[in-house]
């Protein structure tokens, strides 16, 4: 028994983990090496102030619950938690409550928390890019749409809808496609480009819209890939080129009726 609660404090004293002891009624007993390594307090500083203290204000009545269900309940209790180090630094730790029971009897608690901090700042930082690029997606003017590597639209953007008058859910559900039949061959060289790593910046090419208009577009395609890095798909941006075209083709057409006028014509002309 002996050396078993040796081991125990042992394993206790030394775990990377920070490890509380708190007694039936809440309040700190110890704290092992973990402890201070996470929230650089020593056990003793924060027995003398209170375990409290170092807790973001918003985060007392969480902490406060949490204990009451593990101490009242005997509930093992999993959260997350802000609170301050000893320098100031704001950090984000993942607790775990576990209830400590002698002969049956609830006499304490046993408080493992780990540093989430950098963690944390990430997944911030990944929401605030998400949430950029949502905006960035919804209220894009040109046609912006993701594909899978088999070259089936899994989301298009309100300007994609707007364009070719298809919603997302048809094209999802391939109730119509954008591409004329003479563009298909096309379109699989394309996507076999991107599935080797291709970015296709600038591509000429012809769309048609629901109601059979014929559009000049220019495509550019950036692969998509997933956490192992391997190709799951691509992002297609369109941009409608045809008035462009039109008025090239105008322009074209005007220059070589002049070019065909007779000498005489071009002295008038000047």
């Amino acid at each position: 028994m002996q050396e078993s609660e040796q081991r125990y404090q042992s394993l206790a004293s030394n775990h990377p983990y920070g490890i509380f002891v708190f007694d039936e009624n809440g309040h700190l007993q110890s704290g092992n090496i973990g402890t201070e390594t996470i929230t650089g307090y020593s056990a003793e500083e924060l027995l003398e102030t209170s375990f409290l203290s170092m807790i973001v204000a918003n985060e007392i009545d969480k902490i406060k619950h949490h204990f009451y269900e593990t101490l009242h309940k005997n509930r093992l209790e999993r959260y997350e938690f802000a609170c301050r180090h000893k320098n100031d630094q704001l950090l984000y730790l993942q607790a775990t409550n576990i209830p400590i029971r002698l002969d049956g009897k609830l006499v304490g608690m046993h408080v493992v928390v780990t540093d989430i901090t950098e963690m944390t700042y990430a997944k911030k930082s990944l929401n605030e890019t998400k949430e950029k690029l949502e905006i960035f997606w919804e209220n894009s003017a040109v046609p912006i749409f993701y594909i899978d590597a088999n070259g089936d639209i899994l989301k298009v953007n309100p300007a994609f809808e707007e364009m070719f008058e298809y919603t997302e859910e048809e094209m999802i559900n391939k109730k119509g496609s954008i591409i004329p039949p003479g563009s298909k061959v096309d379109q699989m060289s394309i996507l076999k480009g991107i599935l080797q790593g291709e970015t296709i910046k600038s591509h000429d090419t012809v769309r048609i819209t629901k109601s059979g208009k014929l559009l000049n577009v220019i495509s550019s395609y950036s692969p998509v890939r997933n956490e192992k890095k391997e190709i799951v798909g691509a992002t297609i941006i369109y941009k409608n080129i045809t008035e462009l075209k039109r008025w090239e083709k105008s322009f074209r057409k005007a220059k070589k009726n002049i070019d065909s006028l007779p000498k005489a014509h071009w002295t008038l002309l000047r």
